[in-house]
């Protein structure tokens, strides 16, 4: 076996190089698929608690229907509020007779590349859907 005098067993600086942008491509891709779960699930149990926030003041309120919805969407406004990401939609928000409130809490997830690329634009805008009822 020949050994040749300026192989030291170090690696090249093109192979050093490469191995950085690829650990760093697979963290941007990482972080940016973590933000948009974890925004996921976090929006629906914060629509969850909107819901039943909404349901309870629709209850304490519930002889005067107008003044009720009004009081409910702002109790669902309000347990969203600590978030400022987060906005309750006027559109979706409805109570049954029984006080069952149906909303949609929307919120866009803080990514680093995700809300550039057109395709994947649309995995960085969560709506989801909370129903609840006080009562039951």
């Amino acid at each position: 076996m020949r050994s040749l005098r300026d192989d030291r067993g170090a690696m090249r600086l093109v192979t050093v190089t490469r191995l950085v942008v690829i650990l760093a491509i697979i963290g941007v891709i990482g972080y940016d698929s973590f933000s948009c779960m974890s925004t996921r699930v976090s929006t629906e149990n914060d629509a969850q608690n909107a819901a039943y926030a909404a349901s309870e003041a629709w209850h304490s309120a519930a002889s005067n229907p107008g003044v009720a919805i009004q009081n409910a969407y702002q109790a669902a406004v309000a347990e969203v509020a600590n978030n400022s990401s987060e906005t309750v939609q006027q559109a979706g928000f409805t109570v049954d007779p029984d006080g069952t409130v149906h909303l949609i809490v929307t919120r866009k997830a803080k990514t680093l590349v995700f809300h550039s690329i057109g395709f994947l634009k649309q995995w960085t805008m969560v709506n989801e859907h909370g129903d609840a009822n006080s009562v039951n």
